[in-house]
């Protein structure tokens, strides 16, 4: 580290510090509307009294009485110490300023620093060395004592250690048993903690006693890594667990080593599916809509939204009639605005510094007003009286404008450990509209058992995060926490009903030509067969490829008809505590085919695929059990 000399400002007197704050405003909306609380963190200020000017660098204290003005609302800029209580009667925002005491720690009779002079230092011209590579460490926080240094980076001491730059960034950190587990993109490190390694003449690693805090580091064999997807990372026990999307593998780290699980006859589907998972950032639009200052839409479009008012930097609009909030509208999104025939601007859109800070449904219908909740962050919409803030004024000159809600979108891989199930669960996300996000396109969630040493599972949702505490298994979905596992209800995910299916092949003497007469299954009722068809047997004119199809099977309850009084099982029979059913060919006629479809019993192929899967109306959100499907197979003719 180099030597850096650098000129200090002082004066003769103790910090005075201005503490931040949240507080609570009051929402003030008209009398239809409910009234809504809005938490708001106040900007920090300069850590100090304003100053005369910035030549001096010395304060200006005691200010006046009465010359203190409140400022406009979360701008975090007041200038008085409140020595005067009438300035700001009945004032809780924040506005106080306090004199820093001269004991240490604020303890009683602790040591007191001395009177003298208190150094101020401000670098116009801050800079900073960026090293993905590297690791640095501050001093200690020491719980006996309290005393706290870890906000301390002394540059005289080696606080630094510096990995191989050709295996890319350091991504993730794991402390385990005193060593640290260091996960760049494409290598996995080990580092000793409070201790360093010697050899001893056999060559066997030795550890003693160091005062080097991150010690000599050592890669694990196996040129594998985290990638940039550090959210995949999971732990329980020795066992820890994450991604390398590079290399399109799922990785455990173990007293063994690395091992590639996704190998666990999974390869060919993670390897597809992480060649879709992008690293950037997407920018992502809603629909676009027209603000209206008088409750009428201009142009005509249903989704409008209506200003309903404002108070200092925060401003209400309602959209009516809209499903919630609309397409990809979020907490977080931007707002970009464009003038509707307008001749002053041209048709382009700007980018306003509004910013969406809360969502809020009025009664819970589809059809009942929407609230969202807008802050300035000081944009062009502010300067111009777009949105403006001292009044909802979206129109200029008697037109109105357009605006659409941009939001920044990444793909993501995201794991967890399961406490309850004992897996290790992953979830493989693309981005796009809300829409398009909640389709199993968009998305894959995958989980590893350790005590069949495989992919056991596919599930049907789309986490935002999990957690595992105490045994309980929790899941998120967007602001909301849902336990898993609660209760008697089974695929029940975020509030929805799924269903489960399973696809088997059936391909016992794969050289031979056979015909599937029959299905069966062992396991509970409510299972029911949605699809069976063969390989291809045959090319038509044209190009088009032939399978033997059969119909759907309906499960032992929906397959239960009435016929004149006779009550007839159309779908899976129990015969001997099996579920069976004749396969019914539905299949299109092949050329030179005498029979066809109905008129034939069983496919013929040299395999058949089958999906198995739950019914809809069996115990819906009841547990059932599949143990094993099978079929009846002759040799064609």
């Amino acid at each position: 580290m180099n030597t850096y000399t650098y000129e200090v400002s002082y004066y003769n007197t103790f910090w005075i510090k201005y503490i931040t704050t949240k507080y609570m405003f009051p929402g003030a909306r008209g009398s239809s509307i409910p009234k809504k609380d809005i938490l708001v963190n106040f900007l920090p200020g300069f850590p100090g009294v304003p100053f005369e000017n910035e030549g001096t660098g010395f304060p200006k204290w005691p200010q006046p009485y009465g010359v203190f003005t409140p400022p406009a609302r979360d701008t975090g800029v007041y200038t008085n110490l409140d020595y005067s209580p009438q300035s700001f009667a009945g004032d809780f925002r924040g506005t106080k300023y306090w004199i820093e005491e001269s004991r240490i720690r604020g303890g009683y009779n602790n040591a007191s620093t001395n009177l003298g002079i208190k150094a101020h230092l401000y670098d116009e011209e801050s800079s900073y060395n960026r090293r993905d590579n590297a690791l640095i460490y501050s001093g200690v926080y020491n719980k006996r004592t309290e005393f706290n240094r870890t906000n301390v980076f002394n540059g005289a001491d080696n606080i630094t250690r510096a990995l191989d730059p050709t295996h890319g960034s350091v991504q993730y950190l794991h402390a385990m048993d005193n060593d640290l587990t260091i996960l760049q993109e494409a290598k996995v490190n080990k580092a000793l903690i409070d201790k360093d390694a010697i050899y001893s003449a056999e060559g066997l690693p030795l550890t003693t006693q160091s005062n080097v805090v991150i010690g000599q580091v050592t890669p694990y064999v196996g040129d594998f890594g985290i990638s940039r997807n550090p959210e995949s990372f999971a732990a329980f026990g020795f066992r820890r667990y994450f991604t390398d999307k590079d290399r399109n593998s799922i990785m455990r780290l173990s007293r063994d080593g690395l091992t590639e699980i996704s190998k666990y006859g999974m390869a060919d589907f993670f390897r597809d599916t992480f060649e879709e998972i992008n690293d950037a950032e997407v920018i992502r639009f809603s629909k676009e809509y027209v603000v209206s200052s008088q409750g009428v839409p201009w142009p005509p479009d249903p989704l409008v939204l209506v200003a309903t008012g404002s108070t200092g930097n925060f401003i209400e609009l309602a959209i009516p009639g809209v499903e919630p909030f609309g397409e990809d509208i979020e907490i977080g999104a931007l707002i970009d605005v464009m003038p509707v025939g307008n001749v002053n601007f041209p048709p382009v859109w700007y980018s306003t510094g509004f910013v969406v800070t809360g969502l809020e449904e009025e009664g819970g219908a589809p059809d009942s007003v929407q609230y969202v909740y807008i802050r300035d962050l000081g944009g062009i919409g502010g300067q111009n009286g777009i949105l403006g803030v001292s009044g909802i004024t979206p129109e200029i000159d008697g037109r109105p404008y357009k605006v659409r809600f941009r939001t920044i979108k990444k793909d993501a891989i995201i794991g967890t450990w399961d406490n309850y199930k004992q897996d290790y669960i992953v979830s493989i996300q693309k981005s796009g509209s809300k829409t398009e996000e909640e389709t199993s396109d968009y998305y894959s969630t995958v989980a590893f058992s350790e005590d069949i040493k495989g992919w056991t599972t596919f599930y049907s949702y789309r986490p935002t995060d999990w957690v595992s505490s105490k045994g309980v298994f929790y899941t998120c979905k967007d602001s909301t926490i849902y336990e898993s596992y609660k209760g008697n209800e089974y695929n029940n995910f975020f509030g929805v009903q799924n269903g489960s299916h399973i696809d088997v092949i059936f391909n016992a003497n794969p050289s031979m030509v056979k015909v599937f007469k029959t299905i069966s299954y062992e396991g509970t009722n409510g299972w029911e067969c949605s699809f069976i068809e063969s390989d291809v047997t045959g090319v038509m004119l044209g190009g088009l490829s032939l399978t033997d199809r059969a119909a759907t099977i309906k499960s032992y309850n929906e397959g239960l008809v009435n016929n004149k009084g006779l009550k007839i099982r159309t779908g899976f029979n129990l015969k001997e505590n099996r579920y069976v059913s004749e396969i019914k060919n539905q299949s299109l006629p092949a050329p030179g085919q005498v029979l066809k479809g109905k008129y034939m019993t069983g496919i013929k192929g040299y395999y058949a695929l089958a999906r198995i899967k739950t019914d809809t109306t069996t115990e819906v959100t009841g547990s059932k059990e599949l143990f094993s499907v099978g079929t009846e197979i002759v040799k064609s003719s």
